[in-house]
């Protein structure tokens, strides 16, 4: 579907004007007639990012400010208003940060097994560190560790996508959670992540817009329920949302309303008063600060994909497809080598465990729906003797 009322064709969104409308419906034409998750499908060159999902997940953390003083407040609803602030930031960084650099959404590159991705960002309470880690590709999951360790705020999450093609749009599913721990006050926050569309594919002017809802529920027993909606056919507004912050069991106290990319205000219910509440478009993002290549090694996302992404920038699309392709097969070949080896794919810095707590139990009371019963855990540098030599890539 269209920005627009549907009423004649919208010009190609910056990035496409040299692919040919033809090209365009040709790929079109795959996602209509594929069957199964479209995440095993090899899209064309021309619509690739060059950019690996993997490094999105360090997207949410672009406003570090924000992040840290979510430890600034004494009373639980303020904390978790501003949970809500970061995390409605992020929204804006994770899905509409493409159409700013690209003129138009793109797709991602899909991680490999194994892929890896270290930075950092200053704040004013000290340095903000992510670790992040592909954990599976099929299907495929990332999941990621931030600490703020002078702040005493954490993070551990993990996302798989799981999409599909119907009628005009891409749907994408995510499964997984964001869980921020608060040191201070011992304190644990869930976050769910949103439904994406991919819209706009007939006009070549491809957007992501967010439906369904979303849910932050926190050990406090605070909970925040946020609704999704875009631009209809007809009327409506692209990228809104509605926010409710309540106490279990609770009237709210304050509901948040506007456009997750643009600008939006909260009400205290209490107090009868609104304020403004974000300003995505007045906000400087901080690109993350990357590990020098002497600490991380081949298997840096950066490194990994540096060939496919230096073809990306040139238009090259034909040397595109012969680096991502010889990627593509070295990852076939070490997973052939292990099933005749009868070895199972060691993950670096992560484990999966079992959570059963009340925090998570509140959230899948809420969401209403299977909530998976544990998340991937950073459990440190289990292969630190693995040196910049040793690559994800074998070339014969």
């Amino acid at each position: 579907m269209s920005e627009s009322s549907g009423q004649g064709a919208e010009p190609v969104a910056p990035g496409f004007e040299t692919i040919s409308k033809s090209s365009w419906m040709g790929f079109i034409k795959n996602l209509a007639t594929f069957t199964g998750d479209l995440s095993t499908l090899s899209a064309p060159s021309f619509i690739l990012s060059g950019t690996s999902l993997l490094e999105y997940m360090s997207y949410w953390f672009e406003f570090p400010e924000l992040f840290v003083s979510i430890v600034d407040h004494e009373h639980p609803k303020d904390r978790m208003l501003a949970v809500l602030k970061w995390y409605m930031a992020g929204l804006s960084r994770e899905y509409a940060s493409r159409n700013r650099s690209y003129g138009t959404e793109k797709k991602p590159l899909n991680p490999i097994l194994g892929e890896l991705y270290y930075g950092s960002w200053d704040s004013s309470k000290g340095k903000v560190e992510l670790v992040a880690e592909q954990v599976s590709h099929h299907g495929p999951v990332s999941a990621a560790h931030v600490i703020c360790k002078e702040a005493g705020i954490s993070v551990e999450t993990h996302n798989m996508y799981k999409s599909g093609f119907s009628g005009r749009t891409v749907y994408v599913n995510q499964i997984g959670q964001i869980r921020i721990h608060l040191d201070k006050f011992n304190e644990t926050y869930y976050l769910t992540l949103p439904h994406i569309s991919l819209e706009g594919l007939w006009y070549m002017t491809p957007y992501i817009e967010l439906y369904g809802n979303t849910y932050i529920v926190s050990t406090s027993n605070y909970i925040t329920k946020i609704d999704y909606s875009g631009r209809g056919y007809f009327s409506g507004t692209k990228n809104s949302f509605k926010a409710s912050v309540y106490e279990k069991n609770a009237n709210p106290d304050y509901v948040v309303e506007g456009v997750w990319t643009g600008t939006s205000k909260v009400s205290d219910t209490k107090s009868k008063t609104t304020v403004p509440f974000l300003d995505y478009g007045a906000m400087n993002a901080t690109p993350i600060l990357p590990r020098p290549y002497s600490e991380v090694g081949e298997w840096e996302t950066r490194h990994v994909w540096g060939s496919v992404s230096s073809a990306l920038a040139r238009n090259a699309y034909d040397v595109v497809s012969v680096e991502k392709s010889a990627v593509e097969q070295s990852q076939r070949d070490m997973r052939k080598r292990e099933q005749e080896e009868g070895v199972q794919w060691k993950r670096r810095y992560f484990e999966w465990q079992p959570d059963e707590s009340s925090a998570r139990n509140l959230l899948a009371q809420s969401v209403q729906e299977i909530i998976e019963p544990g998340y991937w855990v950073y459990v440190g540098d289990t292969q630190p003797e693995c040196k910049p030599g040793d690559h994800p890539v074998r070339r014969t």
